[in-house]
């Protein structure tokens, strides 16, 4: 039949109707012809043959051609055993592609969109247009994550997205090279990547994966003599199945050997022109539910694009904000891009995660992480930072009974490796040792307003506290994410470190700063000869039952000795102090417990005291060095003297006085607390002058490295 027609519409070209690319084949100018005659004058089929099919999972090569005289146009077909059971006659067949939800195949005839559910009869949907009403033919079709698409073999030689209900197709990828006849249009089940069969000299004839920026990658040449393939299926399994519209074989490709296979014999009897293929297989993996959320604090990432399977399915996502549970397939892979706010479309995707979802599984998913580590501060605990995913699996959208059920994602990028304790569940710790891309696994409690105390992991060392407000969540789920810069100085000045929980209905709520038990600003020590004169000051106070005063020498454990009682709450600063008298010559260590009313309790930082006279003046280095944010400076004086004691930035400015004072002669230890103060070198000034008649300066270096 292909023959009849040659001479006809070659000369039809030669005479200058602009249809034809460089290189173009005898058959491709064929099928350009058939396809502009299909556009003006489009096939009108309502009522179509069909045979008493039920579609078997070992018969999933559905293959087509477009001659509705045939008895039988259309096959379904084993490619281990090349048998073949009749599917439907009386209906052309140009393209075809499998909707595994719905468990129908997609066909056209040219202009004219088909649908043969599985075994059952066909429907005329209607005939395919552009936005504009144009009538446009379809040489292929490929079905992916319930998108139909279909690709055009003359102007404008793309891929398209079409609508099956509304039957209007827009461009989706624009070939690069109009050269690009791809007749054979099928797509990976697992990958969602496009691929074609071109029967040009130019650029080549053989298979192709057809790439997002419109070029095509070659896969394969054809087979040695073959020139006209035009039927195309890609299996779940890692194969193409290339289809001819001729009697002959079907060929086999190899995706992971990068061989052709055995071929096998298709059934026809006759030669067409064109040639459709699908691959059946079961109805996808069903579908998985998956919540996003946006935690990236990067501020490039504030709002992004999120693309699936290069479709747009969330527009200017916010940073902080998350999806309600969404249905997504499984048993495929879903990719899954970020672009930029406002993107042009999926080409500008930043980062591009494949994931394959387990069917009638719940996840959340987190976006997390910064575009460009160099930019922001590295995690303290060493972990990779990088612009990523981290995905919680058996996520529940309601709770297990009538407690509050929750994980938690340890998502700040610079904040260490924590702690966090419940203070009204008797400060029981929710959370142990949570690094930065930890997820841990269900929290239940019930449903009440708890302070939650973040700790250093050593337990004992405060960071923050927050309220979180889960007294109307009897029963319910959510997902808790910490967020943000604990310093966002050294972070581009980028979000403050909070914690929040995104609900199975997509809305956040955000967790407040609480009031920390006790903040206590300062903790001191001197000596005065055999004693030992410890104070400390308070700027808030809540619940406080008072100070246990422990003290430990280098060679001893920690004992009590003695209590100062607290003011229990109080917003206004404190001033406190204890004397240890009658101490022998030695190093003595203090530090404070201090104790709440419900018999919680956190311990200070150490203070270090030597008892006995130095027989000379002294600075020490500050300890530790580089710190963040706070470090012990240590002075000996050999004499009661006149003391000062200053810290200086580098352009020589007083940044604070630490001590401006008459000390006793002794050790004497006094704490730098830098929390306000930008990371950099400092430098720290004593002068002292002693009743003895010496004066004593001395300046050392500290690093503040936050």
């Amino acid at each position: 039949m292909k023959q009849l027609f040659s001479l006809f519409i070659l000369a039809i070209f030669i005479s200058g109707l602009a249809l034809a690319q460089s290189g173009d084949s005898e058959e491709t100018l064929i099928e350009q012809e058939k396809a502009l005659n299909e556009e003006l004058s489009p096939s009108i089929n309502n009522i179509f043959p069909v045979t008493n099919l039920k579609l078997q999972v070992d018969n999933p090569l559905f293959v087509g051609v477009d001659d509705a005289t045939l008895p039988t146009a259309a096959f379904v077909g084993n490619p281990d055993s090349a048998t073949w059971v009749a599917a439907f006659g009386g209906a052309e067949v140009w393209g075809s592609a499998y909707d595994p939800v719905n468990d129908k195949v997609y066909f056209n005839s040219g202009s004219t969109l088909l649908e043969w559910p599985v075994g059952g009869a066909i429907n005329t949907l209607g005939t395919i247009t552009d936005s504009v009403g144009a009538t446009l033919s379809f040489v292929g079709l490929a079905f992916y994550n319930e998108t139909l698409y279909g690709t055009r073999n003359v102007a404008n030689e793309a891929i398209y997205i079409i609508n099956p209900t509304t039957l209007v197709a827009s461009v989706h990828i624009d070939y690069e090279d109009a050269d690009y006849d791809f007749g054979g249009f099928s797509v990976d089940p697992n990958t969602g990547d496009f691929y074609g069969t071109s029967d040009d000299a130019t650029p080549g004839r053989g298979l192709y994966r057809i790439n997002p920026n419109g070029t095509a990658t070659l896969i394969a040449d054809y087979p040695s003599g073959e020139t006209d393939i035009d039927g195309l299926a890609v299996s779940d399994d890692g194969f193409a199945y290339l289809v001819i519209d001729q009697p002959g074989d079907i060929f086999v490709w190899d995706f992971v050997g990068g061989v052709y296979a055995t071929p096998f014999a298709n059934p026809w009897t006759t030669s067409e022109i064109f040639s459709g293929g699908a691959w059946i297989y079961e109805a996808g993996g069903g579908t998985a539910r998956v919540q996003v959320i946006h935690n990236s604090a990067d501020l490039l990432a504030n709002e992004v694009d999120v693309y699936i399977d290069g479709a747009l399915a969330l527009d200017n996502f916010a940073f902080r904000t998350a999806t309600p549970y969404i249905d997504l397939p499984a048993g495929v892979v879903v990719n899954i891009g970020v672009a930029p706010g406002n993107s042009g479309s999926v080409n500008d995707t930043l980062k591009n995660f494949p994931v394959t979802l387990t069917a009638n599984e719940t996840y959340v998913v987190f976006a997390n992480g910064v575009l460009d580590t160099s930019l922001y501060a590295a995690n303290p605990d060493g972990r990779n930072t990088s612009f990523t995913l981290f995905v919680k699996d058996m996520a529940r959208e309601t709770g297990l009974g009538s407690d509050v059920d929750f994980f938690v994602l340890h998502g700040s990028t610079d904040a260490p490796t924590v702690d966090v304790k419940a203070r009204e569940a008797g400060n029981v710790t929710l959370v142990d040792d949570a690094a930065y891309s930890d997820i841990t696994p269900y929290i239940q409690v019930p449903p009440a307003d708890y302070t939650l105390d973040l700790y250093l992991s050593d337990g004992v060392t405060l960071v923050e506290s927050f309220i979180a407000p889960l007294s109307g969540l009897g029963g319910g789920a959510a997902a808790v994410f910490a967020s943000g810069f604990l310093d966002p100085s050294g972070n581009q000045n980028g979000a403050a470190f909070g914690i929040f929980a995104a609900l199975p209905d997509g809305s956040v709520v955000e967790f407040v700063p609480g009031v920390v038990p006790v903040e206590l600003s300062s903790f001191v020590a001197s000596v005065n000869g055999n004693d030992v004169e410890l104070r400390w000051e308070t700027a808030t106070e809540l619940n406080n039952r008072g100070f246990s005063v422990e003290r430990k020498t280098t060679s001893s454990e920690y004992t009590e000795v003695g209590f100062v009682p607290g003011f229990g709450t109080t917003t206004d600063p404190k001033s406190y102090s204890f004397s240890d008298q009658g101490l022998q010559s030695g190093t003595y260590i203090y530090r404070l417990k201090q104790v709440d009313f419900d018999g919680a309790y956190q311990y200070s930082n150490e203070v270090e005291v030597e008892i006995g006279i130095p027989g000379e003046f002294n600075l020490n280095q500050n300890y530790p060095n580089p710190f963040n944010p706070s470090t012990k400076i240590t002075f000996s004086l050999a004499a009661d003297s006149k003391v000062s004691l200053k810290v200086f930035n580098v352009l020589g400015q007083e940044v604070t006085t630490l001590v401006n004072q008459d000390l006793t002669a002794g050790v004497h230890n006094y704490d730098f607390d830098a929390a306000n103060i930008n990371s950099g070198v400092y430098f720290y000034k004593i002068e002292a002058t002693g009743v003895n008649g010496i004066e004593f300066t001395e300046v050392k270096k500290m690093i503040l490295a936050k």
